[in-house]
């Protein structure tokens, strides 16, 4: 851990985040270290998208090289791959 000292105010105001203490000594309240973001709900909707993507594709009536295509962009470009193959991928039955 990285020694707090006069030289180096970021250290000390970071240390004094993370212990509930404000840069004037007061305390106040930790939600600053509850923070979550949104970034894992996102990539929990794009990766159930692309599971669903890939089992459309594994069912789908199209040759075996298309299929493996398709699973290769969905794969390797998550959310891309998922879109191109929602608008551009083959139809089976899904309305366009």
């Amino acid at each position: 851990m990285c020694a707090v000292s006069a030289a180096n105010p970021v250290n000390s105001s970071y240390i004094a985040k993370w212990s509930g203490i404000n840069d004037l000594g007061h305390k106040h309240k930790e939600t600053e270290i509850m923070y979550f973001g949104y970034n894992g709900l996102i990539g929990l909707l794009v990766l159930v998208g692309d599971i669903w993507a890939i089992l459309n594709i594994f069912q789908s009536s199209v040759s075996n090289e298309k299929k493996l295509i398709w699973i290769i962009a969905v794969v390797l470009l998550p959310v891309l791959g998922l879109l191109l193959w929602f608008f551009l991928g083959p139809r089976n039955g899904r309305s366009s």
